[in-house]
Parts: structure tokens; sequence; C-alpha cells
């Protein structure tokens, strides 16, 4: 349920930068990320792993760092959907965030925030 708050925020980034601001899909897709992250990084550590160490940017480098992994994952997914099979950017979107979701839980849980 927590990890929703990330989503939501990265789809109300996205919605607002592409639709509402006019944005190119990429650049409204790299600024929701940003934002999303920033809000996933403070909910997993504290909400989801209810992680508390004294690493805060040490873990923050490593989640920044899968994210990355992901974002290209979410970026061809966006533009293989828009660009080639000339899908809704809302659809695009969803399945972008479908792969990003599951690879950003996994990386979370064994790497950035695991108990040693």
């Amino acid at each position: 349920m927590w990890g929703l708050i990330s989503v939501a925020v990265n789809f109300a980034t996205f919605y607002t930068m592409y639709h509402l601001i006019g944005l190119e899909y990429q650049v409204a897709n790299v600024i929701s990320w940003v934002i999303a992250v920033q809000v996933a990084f403070w909910v997993d550590r504290l909400k989801v792993f209810d992680h508390h160490s004294h690493h805060v940017y040490r873990e923050m480098g490593k989640f920044y760092a899968t994210r990355i992994v992901t974002y290209v994952v979410e970026a061809i997914i966006l533009w293989l959907s828009m660009s080639v099979l000339g899908s809704s950017a809302v659809l695009a979107k969803i399945l972008g965030q479908a792969g990003a979701i599951i690879g950003n839980f996994l990386f979370s849980k064994l790497y950035v925030f695991r108990n040693k």
C-alpha cells in the first residue's frame, strides 16, 4: 500500500507535465521520476522496510542507482508503446510502471535496505 504513494506522485506529475503543461513525454517522465524516487526513498526507508541506519546518503545513492535501472526499463517501454506501437500515454505509463514496481521492490528488499 505504501508503494502506491510514489506511483501516485509519478502518475500525477507525469500527467501534469505531459497533458497540462505540454512537455515532451520523455522530459515529463524524467521530472516525474525524480520527484517520485525521492518520495519513494523516504516512504520505503521509514514505512515499508522500517529501516533506521546512520548511512542515509549511502542508502540514497544505492536507491537512486537501482532506480536508474528500472527507469531505463520504463523509458524503453514508454518509447516502444508510444513511438513504435502508437499506444496512449496512459497505457504506456501503466505498463512501464508495472515493470518498474516489481524491479524497485526487489532491488530495495535485496540490496538497498537489507539488514546485514
